[in-house]
């Protein structure tokens, strides 16, 4: 399998320069963490050719030295890395930082890509790459951050419901119990969610207003992140959990 996503890599590399693209005025910082040179070459030209600008890590250690003294718009995590794993680096990450994170690796398996949601991934990608599709899916990540951003500015620095507060300046959920952090996309998953506090959200309607796309296959992503945010508010020690799963249609946050 390595040696089929290499050859097309190649491939790809060849007819790089041929892909048309539109520089972009913003440099966003993306850190790209990939062991594979001829990965990192490719998907480097790419990205930067639309105006990212794109540092690059080859291992663990690397990548945690570099995330610990600089800060990153967007990380492309690949999973099988020399010295750990990918998914133990995301999981690192999320100790101290909330940008967004794509996984991108050869393993396709279903349990990879929830594992990897469910260590605090935003997306994830399946090697060999596509170079409109990459574009795409870091455009849309770093579109979800700023509407992120934008929501903070809105709601003011603390948000108030149940017995949770929600600070939108350190993202995190807390009651007089403990305080926890929570990632960009459920950060924007709850405030829609309390933007429609007592009202039924169907899985299709918080897909397309929290990822920013109608490309909906299936809600699966939608649970995984919304299991991921109910998790960690009943690790706070919540007195009840405010979300409510409406099976097979959706969810609603109580009032």
């Amino acid at each position: 399998m390595y040696n089929n996503t290499i050859d097309n890599y190649e491939n790809l590399i060849n007819g790089a320069m041929s892909f048309c693209v539109v520089i972009m005025v913003a440099k966003e910082k993306i850190l790209l963490v990939e062991d594979s040179p001829d990965i990192i070459e490719i998907v480097s030209l790419y990205l930067a050719n639309v105006g990212y600008c794109i540092s690059t890590a080859r291992s663990y250690s690397e990548a945690l030295q570099m995330v610990k003294s600089e800060s990153y718009d967007l990380i492309i995590l690949d999973i099988l890395l020399p010295d750990a794993t990918g998914y133990d680096l995301c999981k690192k990450i999320r100790e101290f930082m909330y940008c967004p994170i794509i996984f991108m690796s050869c393993l396709e398996l279903e349990e990879n890509v929830i594992k990897a949601l469910e260590l605090g991934g935003d997306d994830y990608i399946v090697k060999p790459v596509r170079p409109k599709e990459i574009i795409a899916r870091v455009r849309a990540n770093l579109r979800r951050a700023k509407q992120y951003t934008h929501s903070n500015e809105s709601l003011g620095k603390l948000v108030q419901f149940n017995d949770l507060i929600l600070n939108t300046e350190e993202y995190t959920l807390s009651n007089s119990k403990k305080t926890i952090h929570i990632t960009p996309l459920e950060f924007n998953i709850l405030v829609y969610l309390l933007k429609f506090k007592g009202q039924k959200v169907s899985y299709t309607t918080l897909y397309e207003n929290v990822w920013k796309t109608e490309a909906f296959d299936d809600c699966r992503t939608v649970k995984v992140h919304v299991s991921n945010l109910k998790n960690k508010i009943r690790l706070i020690g919540s007195d009840k959990d405010p979300i409510v799963n409406i099976r097979g249609e959706g969810y609603l946050l109580k009032e």
